[in-house]
C-alpha cells in the first residue's frame, strides 16, 4: 500500500511542478509557436491592416491563456495536493486507531492469562516482539549479542499460548505502525511539495510576465498598423499624384496639339493673305505703270501672268473687278475670259 501511495503522490508533485514550470515560460512557448488563420488565400484577400491587427489580438489572448491554464493547473495540482494530505492523513489516524485497539486487546490479553510485567514469560515476549519488529522492518533499537543469546534459549522452548496470541496481535500492530508511517510520509512529502511550489511563485509571477507579453505584442502590433497605415496613405498620395501628372501631361499633349492646329490654321491663312497680297500688289504696279506710259491697254492674260498662280478664283475675279472699272475696259474685251479654278 504505501509503495501504491508514494508513486500516485509523486505523480501529483511532478505534474504540478511541470505545470508552474510551464507558466513561467507561457511567453516565449506561445511567442514561438505560429498563428495561422485557415486557408492562407482568404486571409491574404483581407484587409493586411485588419489581419495584423486580430492576429496580434489573437496571439496576446494565447500567451494569457495558457499562462491562465498553466496557473488553474498548478492551483489544480495544489488542491489535488490537499486532497491527498487530507486522505494520508485519514489513513494515519485509522492506523493509528487499529493501533490503539491491539494494544488494548494486548493488555487484556494480558489480564486474561494473569501475565506480570515482570515475569519472565512477558519479558520473554517483549523480546520476541523486538525480533519480530525487526523482521517487519519497524523502527527501533537494534538487538545487542546479549539479547541475540537469549532468543536462541526462547527458540529452544515452545512458546505459551499467552506469547503466540500476543505475537500474532503485535504481528497485526506491526502492520498498522507501517501504515501510519507510509502515510505520515506522504503527508510530509505533501507539505514540502507545495512549499515548494509557494516559493517559486514568488520567485516568479506567470500570469504578470505573460500579461507583460501579451502588451508588449499589442505594442508592437499597433505600432506596425501604424506604419502599414502611413504606408497606404504615402502609397495612395503618390498613386493620386502620378495620376495628376498624367492628367496634366494629357492636358499638355492636347494644348499642344490645339496649339500646333492653331498655328497651322493661322501660317494657310497668312500664306493665303500673302498670295492674295501678292497678286493686288503685281496689279497695282501694272496699273500705276501704264498710268505713268499712258500706254496701251494691257490684255487680261498679260495681267494674269503678274497673278500667283496657286491664287484662288476669288481673289483673282476681285482684282480682275477692280482693274475692269479702273481701266475703263470695255465688257467686249472680257468675253471669253475664264478663271481656272485649278491655276
Amino acid at each position: 500500500m504505501s509503495l501504491t501511495i508514494r508513486t500516485s503522490f509523486q505523480n501529483i508533485e511532478e505534474n504540478a511542478v511541470h505545470a508552474l514550470t510551464n507558466g513561467k515560460h507561457a511567453g516565449g512557448a506561445a511567442g514561438n509557436r505560429k498563428n495561422m488563420f485557415v486557408g492562407n488565400t482568404l486571409m491574404a484577400e483581407k484587409d493586411p491592416i485588419e489581419v495584423r491587427r486580430k492576429l496580434a489580438q489573437k496571439k496576446a489572448l494565447k500567451i494569457v491563456g495558457d499562462a491562465y491554464a498553466n496557473d488553474c493547473s498548478v492551483e489544480s495540482g495544489i488542491d489535488e495536493m490537499h486532497s491527498h494530505y487530507d486522505r494520508m492523513s485519514k489513513m494515519r489516524d485509522a492506523a493509528s486507531s487499529e493501533l490503539k485497539d491491539i494494544n488494548a486487546r494486548q493488555k487484556a490479553l494480558q489480564e486474561e492469562y494473569h501475565v506480570a510485567d515482570d515475569s519472565k514469560e512477558q519479558k520473554d515476549l517483549e523480546l520476541l516482539k523486538r525480533e519480530q519488529d525487526m523482521k517487519n522492518l519497524l523502527p527501533g533499537e537494534s538487538l545487542t549479542m546479549e539479547e541475540m543469546r537469549q532468543l536462541e534459549e526462547i527458540h529452544k522452548e515452545p512458546l505459551t499460548e499467552y506469547q503466540s496470541r500476543s505475537l500474532e496481535l503485535n504481528n497485526m500492530a506491526g502492520k498498522a505502525k507501517q501504515d501510519m508511517a507510509a502515510a505520515q510520509r506522504e503527508m510530509n512529502g505533501v507539505t514540502a511539495a507545495i512549499k515548494s511550489i509557494n516559493i517559486e511563485r514568488l520567485k516568479a509571477d506567470p500570469m504578470r510576465d505573460a500579461q507583460n507579453t501579451a502588451e508588449d505584442i499589442l505594442e508592437n502590433a499597433s505600432k506596425e498598423i501604424q506604419g502599414m497605415m502611413m504606408n497606404e496613405v504615402k502609397d495612395d498620395i503618390d498613386e493620386k499624384t502620378e495620376e495628376m501628372k498624367e492628367e496634366a501631361e494629357e492636358k499638355a499633349e492636347e494644348k499642344k496639339e490645339k496649339d500646333e492646329i492653331i498655328d497651322d490654321r493661322k501660317e494657310a491663312r497668312e500664306i493665303e493673305q500673302a498670295r492674295i497680297e501678292g497678286t493686288k500688289e503685281a496689279i497695282d504696279e501694272i496699273k500705276a505703270k501704264q498710268k505713268k506710259e499712258d500706254g496701251p491697254e494691257i490684255a487680261i492674260d498679260e495681267l494674269l501672268k503678274f497673278a500667283s498662280p496657286t491664287d484662288t478664283a476669288k481673289a483673282v475675279s476681285d482684282s480682275l473687278n477692280e482693274i475692269k472699272n479702273s481701266m475703263k475696259l470695255l465688257e467686249a474685251d472680257l468675253k471669253g475670259t475664264t478663271v481656272d479654278e485649278e491655276i
